[in-house]
């Protein structure tokens, strides 16, 4: 391996403890001093000469205390990886329960059956379809049946719908090029990749002016469901 000019080898003393100087190097307080003496804007690269890096004042203790240090420290850093470590594998599993609890609720599984109510899911999907012939007039289609697939095992008193009988307007977002810099009055445009493991992020977003005629007709508003339908299993 050969380093290239972007890196910089430290070639400590063999009087230094080699991981206690790494840990030293990385603690932050010296990277706030590294971040002081950086030169080049926030939007570009930015540099540590070796000079700047030479010249930052470090603590030394000796050698023996450097060992213990290190002992200490890795013993604390490897119980914190172990943790980490649990912690991630309770969160999948958690996910996995999530995502298995919600199909079988949504599926009928912990539904009886068969219930005696004065109502069924096809005398709501009955009233949802009557509401909406009233929205569907003129050249406006006529919503489309389930395309029946597999068929599953319902509770008698549910019913079988598809997506579009159940939203009044599925619709594609905006396609016009967003702008990085917002201006006032800008309307913030919410991109794939803010939507993330369900949620919106509110970082790294684009703007469009707020007089583009895609505003009036594209605002989200509570209620609505975002479908990322592009590069993304959710």
């Amino acid at each position: 391996l050969l380093l290239s000019d972007k890196s910089l080898r430290l070639k400590p003393s063999h009087h230094v403890d080699r991981r206690w100087l790494l840990h030293l190097l990385s603690s932050p307080a010296i990277r706030r001093a590294i971040s002081l003496r950086a030169t080049g804007t926030k939007d570009s690269m930015r540099n540590i000469s070796q000079q700047s890096l030479a010249e930052i004042e470090i603590m030394v203790p000796p050698l023996a205390e450097q060992h213990r240090i290190v002992a200490t420290l890795e013993d604390y850093l490897s119980r914190l990886t172990s943790g980490d470590s649990l912690l991630k594998s309770a969160i999948r599993r958690a996910n996995q329960f999530e995502r298995v609890a919600a199909d079988q609720a949504v599926r009928g599984f912990w539904a009886p059956r068969k219930a005696s109510l004065e109502s069924s899911g096809w005398d709501l999907l009955t009233e949802i379809l009557q509401r909406r012939s009233k929205l569907t007039t003129g050249r406006r289609r006529q919503p489309s049946p389930p395309a029946y697939g597999e068929r599953l095992r319902l509770p008698d008193h549910w019913a079988m719908a598809s997506v579009d009988q159940l939203c009044w307007k599925i619709e594609y977002g905006s396609s016009a090029k967003a702008h990085k810099e917002a201006f006032p009055g800008d309307i913030p445009v919410v991109r794939m990749g803010n939507i993330q493991n369900g949620k919106i992020q509110m970082n790294d977003l684009k703007y469009l002016p707020a007089g583009h005629p895609d505003v009036n007709s594209l605002l989200l508003e509570d209620g609505d469901i975002l479908f990322n339908r592009t590069n993304s299993a959710e």
